[in-house]
């Protein structure tokens, strides 16, 4: 548990500050194009990695430390939209924050650490 979480981190770390800069300047001169090279790297980290480890029982674990990089990471993860809007992988890494963000406000409604709240907020489309 709390080793996957400080290893996670440690991952975490290098490839936000190393890898992902480092990606980033590589392609530079093909920026423009919409899904960015941030947006892909982000997107196979959160797939890949985030998703792939049992991070989730991790998090559920009563005496876990959450380190700093690992809010990050979940909360970076959470602004990078693929095209096709809301999926399935993006929901699962919702499930992800709430664990660590209380409250929090997700694609269904207001979470907090005593669960959804009951009242909801309806906007109309214009």
């Amino acid at each position: 548990g709390q080793k996957l979480l400080d290893s996670l981190a440690e991952t975490w770390d290098f490839f936000f500050s190393d890898v992902l800069p480092t990606l980033q300047a590589i392609f530079y001169p093909v920026q423009g194009k919409e899904p960015s090279v941030r947006q892909l790297a982000l997107l196979h980290f959160r797939n890949a990695i985030t998703l792939s480890v049992k991070l989730e029982d991790a998090l559920a674990r009563t005496h876990a430390r959450v380190p700093p990089a690992i809010v990050q990471m979940l909360l970076v993860l959470q602004g990078v939209h693929e095209s096709r809007g809301v999926t399935k992988d993006y929901l699962r890494l919702e499930t992800l924050i709430q664990k660590v963000v209380s409250p929090y406000l997700g694609t269904y409604g207001l979470y907090s650490s005593e669960g959804p709240f009951t009242h909801s907020c309806i906007l109309g489309r214009v």
